[in-house]
């Protein structure tokens, strides 16, 4: 899809003289010989790396009774440093596809070794400590590295982290549900700077959406639902226009910052609709959360795709809960339309006018 846009740019660009026709055709052979992002030979590879660990996981998991103990270990150890050892190994020779199957296989071995230590050796412990002990190990992994696959692998596993310690607390408030998942989130976000994959950053931002909903969780307060939108949309900002000093950090990551931003916003939105079912105070929230949704168009729309999508979709959810939740009253629903056409009308023109300015900005710039 990317290679097709982009063909069809330069053909356009052919077509108004923006563009030589010769140098069009060799920079559409230069693109024809750039690797794609998308190997199935990788995908399959990954998938077989990944089966293979659960397969050991299963395996190791399992009560051997005919193998001694010693021998569990020592093969599981065994494997963990065959793994580690072979994956460097095939980043040396510039494999580094196959290199990261086996680091992803040694990440699985570790974590099965630690589930068989304390299975054999009756190791006091538990799950939350287990998962610590294999974070930490998959993060100095992917650290040394750099290796993407086993900085998803370090991910999923802090999201499992995330979950004991909430299942061991069955959802209550304490220090260490409320800090933890944050450190959590900084750490992955570092990681993912480190290795160079912006994508592995979703797995942070998704993260404290769901430490933002929990907080909910606890007290169904309807000020976490103003913070939320208010602070989704002052994010958006941060990292959508120029001139702030986020902005060049964020457009680094792609829409990835900006989308998450809006979807803080959007869970906001969700809060006050869920707290405001009627009345003067849902079209208050309605209007709201359309306001957020179209300056999270103008804001950073053009450039992302994911955020005018998720902008897109919060405009017709709230336009479906108003209808649902207003259907006995025609009245009511009209006026709410009525409403959104004023404010839809009003900031069309606002952006307009904004848009024109930078226009001519632009144009003057030398």
């Amino acid at each position: 899809m990317y290679r097709q846009k982009v063909k069809r740019e330069l053909a356009g660009w052919v077509e108004r003289g923006l563009l030589p026709a010769e140098t069009a055709e060799r920079l559409s052979r230069d693109l024809d010989t750039r690797r794609d992002g998308f190997s199935i030979g990788q995908v399959l590879l990954m998938l077989a790396a990944a089966f293979m660990a659960a397969a050991l996981l299963l395996f190791v998991s399992s009560n051997w009774d005919v193998i001694p103990r010693i021998v569990r270990l020592g093969g599981v150890i065994l494997l963990i440093w065959i793994f580690h050892l072979g994956g460097a190994r095939f980043y040396q020779r510039g494999m580094p596809v196959l290199g990261a199957a086996l680091l992803l296989l040694g990440t699985a071995a570790f974590g099965g070794g630690l589930s068989l230590a304390g299975q054999m050796y009756h190791i006091a412990g538990d799950m939350t400590q287990m998962l610590t002990v294999w974070l930490g190990a998959a993060v100095l992994t992917a650290g040394l590295f750099r290796s993407s696959a086993v900085a998803v692998a370090a991910g999923l596993i802090a999201y499992g982290l995330c979950w004991s310690l909430l299942d061991a607390s069955n959802g209550a408030f304490t220090i260490i549900n409320l800090v933890v998942p944050p450190m959590l989130a900084a750490l992955i976000l570092v990681l993912s700077r480190w290795v160079q994959d912006a994508k592995i950053a979703q797995f942070s931002f998704l993260m404290l959406l769901c430490w933002a909903f929990w907080l909910y969780t606890l007290d169904e307060n309807v000020i976490l639902g103003v913070v939320y939108a208010g602070l989704g949309l002052a994010l958006l900002a941060a990292v959508s226009l120029s001139a702030s000093p986020v902005a060049t950090l964020a457009g680094r990551m792609g829409g990835v910052p900006a989308f998450y931003a809006l979807l803080l916003a959007g869970l906001g939105v969700l809060i006050l609709l869920i707290e405001y079912h009627k009345g003067m105070a849902l079209m208050v929230a309605a209007i709201a959360g359309l306001l957020i949704a179209v300056g999270a168009l103008a804001l950073a729309g053009r450039d992302h795709g994911g955020v005018r999508w998720l902008a897109y979709s919060i405009i017709a959810a709230i336009v479906f809960d108003v209808w649902v939740t207003t259907i006995g009253s025609i009245l009511g629903t009209s006026g709410f339309f009525l409403m959104a056409s004023l404010v839809a009308a009003v900031l069309a023109f606002l952006v307009s006018r904004l848009e024109k300015r930078f226009a001519a900005k632009r144009a003057l710039a030398p």
